[in-house]
């Protein structure tokens, strides 16, 4: 059964396979490609059985349900840390505004805020003005919802880490230095089985932590890391061979310094 992939692809997957069929996923990106005519349900039906028996494209992996539970686990905690990035950046606009600056840190913004608040609630005290009320507003709001995002963050990341510690694979990752259990998890959860890539490069390339190219003629040019790909895991890989290289220019600068 040759579809295209989209956002039920993997339970229509999943429920084929139930039945003994077997699934093939084929990219949006390609079946879009292929089409010569108007977008409709014929066009794309036809570009599909058509992609369906070309050898050269690569399908779309199926992933359980299993693993996409906790995909989805990881994307809601990406999710929840930009979200409190973009609440405590607008408590920071909301305090800079009115010439008052705030630590790094959600805390450290809700405790300035609260400050802020208080204060200027009790000079606007005996002027009956709504500006007290509005500043009570202001900061009852704005920290409380900075208070459940913290929490929902705090929950999901408790999670994560028993789960990895709990997962071989997770330890065995958790061995190799600047991996701590969230990144283990994330690797873990993305590559689902080792067995689908021929070696590490395949699994580079697959989270597109390779750089693309263009040429014509023979004359190739390479470039840049492309953005495609999944962002939070080639964030945790970045980091990851940050603090790798940053190690070896320290060991390297110590042996120089020792020399």
């Amino acid at each position: 059964v040759v579809m295209e992939a989209c956002g039920t692809s993997t339970y229509w997957g999943n429920l084929c396979r139930k039945y003994g069929h077997v699934p093939v996923i084929v990219p949006a990106q390609i079946v879009h490609a292929h089409n010569t005519g108007n977008k409709d349900d014929a066009n794309d039906a036809r570009c599909i059985w058509q992609i369906g028996f070309m050898p050269e494209v690569k399908h779309v992996r199926l992933r359980s349900t299993d693993n996409q539970d906790m995909m989805s686990i990881m994307l809601l905690l990406d999710s929840i840390i930009e979200t409190k990035t973009q609440l405590g950046n607008r408590i920071k606009s909301f305090l800079s505004e009115r010439g008052v600056l705030c630590n790094k840190g959600a805390e450290a913004a809700m405790s300035t805020l609260k400050k802020f608040c208080e204060d200027a609630i009790a000079e606007e005290k005996d002027k009956n003005s709504q500006r007290s009320a509005v500043l009570s507003v202001v900061s009852s709001s704005f920290c409380g919802l900075m208070k459940a995002i913290i929490s929902s963050e705090q929950t999901i990341t408790d999670f994560i880490i028993s789960w990895a510690a709990s997962n071989e694979k997770c330890r065995l990752l958790m061995t190799i230095p600047f991996i701590g259990p969230i990144t283990a998890a994330a690797i873990v959860i993305y590559m689902e089985d080792p067995s689908y890539f021929r070696n590490g490069r395949a699994f580079a390339a697959y989270c597109r932590m390779v750089p693309y190219h263009i040429g014509t003629g023979g004359k190739v040019e390479i470039l840049g890391i492309h953005n495609k790909g999944n962002r939070w895991i080639k964030r945790l890989l970045y980091e990851i061979s940050q603090g790798m290289y940053h190690r070896v220019m320290m060991m390297l600068k110590k042996g120089k310094d020792a020399a």
